[in-house]
């Protein structure tokens, strides 16, 4: 069984989203209603703390990519935060990271 968990907290006037463990095809749909519970809730903005994935496969970018594009017209809207290395490189790759704020860091410094 993959591991995967998925919580959220408020943080200033924005939704922090942690993800941590494996998103795949089996996990993915749960980080994916995540999402759009936190964009629906229409914070300032929504930060997504990757920094405990250890895995994530082209269902979990995908997500990641829809909800982007969903939050849009959220203020804040919604950003990456701490990605390791290897997710890091698959947002630049694919150019996810031209449509998705990354901050290297969680809490969120300036970049």
């Amino acid at each position: 069984m993959t591991s995967f968990d998925v919580t959220d907290r408020p943080w200033h006037e924005h939704l922090v989203l942690t993800v941590t463990g494996e998103v795949d095809l089996d996990t993915a749909p749960a980080l994916r209603t995540a999402l759009h519970g936190a964009i629906a809730a229409a914070p300032a903005g929504i930060i997504v703390d990757v920094g405990g994935l250890t895995f994530i496969d082209a269902s979990g970018l995908n997500a990641l990519a829809v909800a982007a594009n969903r939050s849009a017209h959220l203020p804040g809207r919604l950003k990456l935060a701490a990605p390791p290395p290897r997710l890091d490189a698959l947002l630049k790759v694919t150019g996810l990271s031209d449509h998705l704020p990354v901050h290297p860091t969680y809490p969120l410094r300036p970049v």
